[in-house]
């Protein structure tokens, strides 16, 4: 039980290195959030952003963007890949309160979630709700 490891192991390997935005995210953020897109003031957590195939995207539309990715040889190359966000991006286990911020906008999701046990989901689902500004 607890927060899956096996992502660490697939990056180790250089496995599913996915670096594209994800369509669907693309499509809601666009329909979603076009208030935060034009003002450019929103707050983004994502949690298990692999490759980080959503970071461009969502600094292209000026928002401010957090993750929370479970393995650290990931989040090293990602740091050097984007150096001005670095800060944003941690190691962290996502089912865990104490990982979490506050008052983010938006929280997304690309599949990290589903690869925990069910009382793991639950837990980050209630984070996660915790964690979004009211409204």
């Amino acid at each position: 039980m607890g927060f899956s490891e096996e992502w660490e192991k697939r990056y180790l390997a250089s496995t599913h290195l996915s670096i594209w935005p994800w369509s669907d995210i693309v499509s809601l953020v666009n329909r979603h959030c076009k208030k935060m897109i034009k003002e450019k003031t929103g707050k983004v957590l994502e949690l298990g952003c692999g490759a980080g195939a959503n970071i461009p995207f969502l600094c292209s539309l000026g928002l401010s963007y957090y993750a929370i990715e479970g393995s650290s040889t990931i989040v090293r190359n990602l740091h050097k890949k984007y150096p001005d966000i670095s800060d944003n991006i941690i190691v962290g286990d996502f089912t865990s309160e104490k990982t979490f911020g506050s008052d983010f906008d938006l929280i997304i999701d690309r599949c990290s979630v589903t690869c925990n046990d069910s009382i793991s989901i639950k837990n980050t689902l209630h984070n996660a709700h915790k964690s979004l500004k009211n409204g």
